[in-house]
């Protein structure tokens, strides 16, 4: 499977298992996988600060993911 197509299916999964953050714990919980998940990505896969833009870290990605669909939900409510 092509990374691109393992990137959505995994966040798919990820933002299905967690319900979309649509309530409070769910959303706790889900921020709390985030935060876990960039500490490590950082700790393992980045070096200088330009790895973060350059190697496309899957944590990062659905953190801004995230970030604009909480956003568009919150316009159109």
């Amino acid at each position: 499977m092509p990374q691109q197509q393992s990137t959505k299916f995994i966040e798919s999964v990820i933002l299905t298992l967690y319900n979309y953050a649509s309530n409070p714990r769910e959303e706790f919980l889900l921020l709390q996988l985030f935060s876990t998940s960039l500490r490590q990505e950082i700790m393992e896969k980045v070096e200088n600060m330009g790895d973060i833009v350059t190697g496309q870290p899957l944590a990062v990605k659905m953190v801004v993911d995230f970030h604009r669909l909480v956003g568009y939900v919150h316009v159109i409510l």
